[in-house]
């Protein structure tokens, strides 16, 4: 809404926090289709295209979630006013992912760290392209975000990409964790349940 109002729609999408939202968007479309498919019946167990872009996007989303809203907080933010859109962008997206994450019963395994770990280096290939063609920001400067500006700070930037690619791994990983300490109270307090 307030980039409409500016205006800025299409300028709006080269921000990481606006692909995490479309991302989540996706990934919770296609769980209404396919939990709504399984319900009716016709739900088909292959691993159909839409179900590995569900796949990847719920793997990725709640990292990014997370990470954007540390990132932002931590480093980006101005220390000026907080409007709806940076408490709504930057503070309550990883609610949404995090409460899934402790509710839905999908497998999580390590392995697919590496899904969010490809959106890392996608999207930092896509702040160094979109810099060097000449592309700016909200503020009509040439880059997407001050940390990571490679033309002039680019061993800033170059850590700040490295840091993205583990961090998502890493934030899976802890995921994963949560997930099995989740499912390990689960069965203790259903095995308490099987003793009265």
């Amino acid at each position: 809404v307030f980039s409409i109002q500016r205006n800025q729609l299409m300028l709006s999408l080269i921000y990481l926090t606006r692909w995490n939202l479309f991302a989540t968007v996706v990934a919770s479309s296609l769980s209404a289709y396919f939990s709504t498919q399984h319900y009716c019946g016709k739900f088909k167990k292959r691993m159909s295209v839409g179900l590995k872009i569900y796949w990847f996007t719920y793997n990725s989303v709640p990292v990014y979630a997370i990470y954007i809203s540390l990132i932002y907080w931590l480093v980006l933010y101005d220390g000026k006013e907080i409007n709806l859109n940076n408490f709504l962008t930057h503070g309550t997206n990883c609610i949404g992912p995090l409460i899934d994450i402790m509710i839905v019963n999908h497998p999580h395994c390590i392995a697919q760290s590496i899904f969010p770990m490809i959106c890392a280096v996608f999207y930092s290939i896509f702040t160094y392209v979109y810099q060097q063609l000449g592309g700016v920001n909200f503020n009509g400067d040439n880059f997407v975000y001050p940390i990571l500006d490679w033309d002039q700070r680019p061993l800033l930037a170059l850590t700040v990409a490295v840091t993205a690619v583990f961090c998502g791994g890493l934030f899976h990983m802890f995921f994963c964790a949560v997930i099995q300490l989740r499912i390990k109270i689960h069965q203790i307090m259903n095995s308490d349940k099987n003793l009265i």
